[in-house]
């Protein structure tokens, strides 16, 4: 009877131990991800808002602190990504009117050549400036893993909404605006 007291007393245990994990698992929500931060209004600075990327069409590097002291709606896409091209005429419009608004759309490419997103952006009448992540880490610390997805950064550089989907014109009257004219 000895021997069996043992391992029944190291089954109960592990029982135990993956029923608390379990618990705890599924009571504790991500505090961390910029969403939660977010919809708690507890604004989190862009993750790598220093880091230098290849500007688009140019040899030069930018930041997104270069747009400092501006609202800046920052738009992740590709030119191979269907949606990005559904909501690129919205885009091309809306660049004029966050210029009316001291604000800028700013776009962000990662996995895209140079050729394709230049021959997009003519297509489409974008003319923002266009950072280029070239490996993908700027991108995934904003917990993008598919495109398109945007973030309205505003002047101190702190993402205060964010669209993990195509844009669309109501998101961008009820949500952007309100934000970029000081009166959400």
């Amino acid at each position: 009877m000895k021997r069996f007291v043992i391992p029944v007393g190291v089954v109960a245990a592990a029982v135990a131990l993956i029923a608390l994990l379990t618990w705890g698992v599924s009571t504790h929500a991500d505090t961390g991800s910029i969403d939660s931060r977010v919809a708690r209004h507890d604004y989190p600075l862009v993750p790598g808002y220093r880091q230098r990327l290849p500007l688009l069409g140019t040899n030069r590097t930018a930041s997104l602190a270069s747009f400092g002291g501006h609202w800046v709606l920052l738009n992740v896409y590709a030119s191979w990504c269907e949606p990005c091209h559904a909501e690129a005429p919205l885009m091309a419009r809306e660049q004029r009117v966050l210029a009316d608004h001291h604000a800028r759309l700013v776009g962000l490419t990662y996995q895209d050549a140079v050729s394709a997103t230049q021959a997009f952006n003519r297509h489409y009448g974008l003319h923002e400036p266009v950072l280029r992540d070239l490996s993908g880490n700027f991108v995934h610390n904003l917990g993008t893993y598919a495109v398109p997805e945007s973030f309205v950064i505003n002047p101190q550089g702190r993402i205060v909404a964010l669209i993990r989907e195509e844009i669309s014109a109501k998101w961008l009257n009820q949500t952007v605006l309100p934000l970029i004219s000081g009166q959400a």
